[in-house]
Formats: C-alpha cells, sequence, structure tokens
C-alpha cells in the first residue's frame, strides 16, 4: 500500500474561509432532508413509504429513520472526497474516486461488503423501479381501460409481461 499523504486534507479549513455561500448550503441540506422525510415532494416515490405505514406512529417512525438515514447519505460524497485528496495524482476522472478510495482505505473483507452493498442498491433500486412501474400500468391503465373484467390472475400475468418489457425497452436504451 502506498504511504497516505493527509496534508491535503488540512487544507480543508482553510478551504471553508473561503466559501461564503457554506452556512446557507447546510441549512439548505437540513431543510432538504427534513422536507424529503415529512413527504413534503412532488414525487411519488417518497411519498409511498407513509402511504404503506400501518398507522400514524409507525409513519412517524419511518420519517425519523428517513431524515437519519439520508442525512448521513449526503455526507457521503463529501467524505469520499476528502479520502481521494492524497490519491488525487492518479485519479483522472472524479467519477473514479471511489474505486480508488475503497481497496487503500478498507480492507478485504470490508470492501467485499462495500461492493455488495452498493450492488444491492442498484438491484433494489431498478426492482422498484419495474415494479412500480409495472403496477402503475397495470392498475391504472389496463384494468381501467383496457380490461376491466379480468381476473387478479391475468393481471398478475400482464404485470410479469409489462415488467419483462420494461426491463428489455431500459436495457436497450440505457
Amino acid at each position: 500500500a502506498m504511504p497516505r499523504d493527509y496534508s491535503a486534507v488540512a487544507a480543508i479549513g482553510s478551504l471553508l474561509d473561503k466559501v461564503p455561500l457554506l452556512l446557507p448550503l447546510l441549512l439548505f441540506w437540513v431543510a432538504n432532508n427534513l422536507l424529503h422525510g415529512f413527504a413534503f415532494s412532488v414525487e411519488a416515490w417518497s411519498s409511498q413509504r407513509y402511504y404503506a405505514a400501518r398507522d400514524t406512529r409507525e409513519a412517524s417512525l419511518v420519517a425519523a429513520l428517513w431524515i437519519g438515514l439520508t442525512s448521513l447519505r449526503y455526507l457521503l460524497l463529501p467524505a469520499i472526497a476528502v479520502l481521494a485528496l492524497p490519491l488525487a495524482a492518479r485519479i483522472a476522472d472524479p467519477e473514479q474516486a471511489l474505486p480508488a478510495v475503497m481497496p487503500d482505505t478498507l480492507g478485504s473483507g470490508l470492501f467485499g461488503l462495500m461492493v455488495a452493498g452498493l450492488l444491492a442498491a442498484g438491484m433494489s433500486t431498478v426492482s422498484t423501479i419495474v415494479n412500480a412501474c409495472a403496477a402503475y400500468y397495470v392498475r391504472d391503465i389496463h384494468h381501467a381501460y383496457v380490461r376491466p373484467q379480468a381476473s387478479e390472475r391475468d393481471l398478475t400475468r400482464v404485470a410479469y409481461l409489462t415488467s419483462l418489457l420494461i426491463l428489455i425497452v431500459g436495457g436497450a436504451f440505457g
């Protein structure tokens, strides 16, 4: 392993003095997390967390968990950037910061766990989008307009076919 030079990290203090908008950015970050935590958003994805709750107590627990976890999520990017500063000479593309930092910073076990977690997060995102799109089509279009008398078995079959079609189209254009 290469010796790490963290003198570049010390330059962060002087950088913070030169960024006059740091406080408004931090306030925006806190407000953004709170608003998303309380389901104040224009997209339906975040609101569905609360619609699925059994009661208001469970919905408030989901909100508290969401606010806490998304707050940590937004700290990950600056942390990776700070850890990548000593490796800046080796990194030509900023998108390569995480792959460069992980093997140098984490041990082999944590590195494998991190890779597995990143793959699981990606697969979870894809499956959520595919299932939501198929459900929207089946309930809002197919069942409402194409075949209102369709049985649950027929709707399930249409959902499977719609999911497959979404994956094929997504793979072709993605």
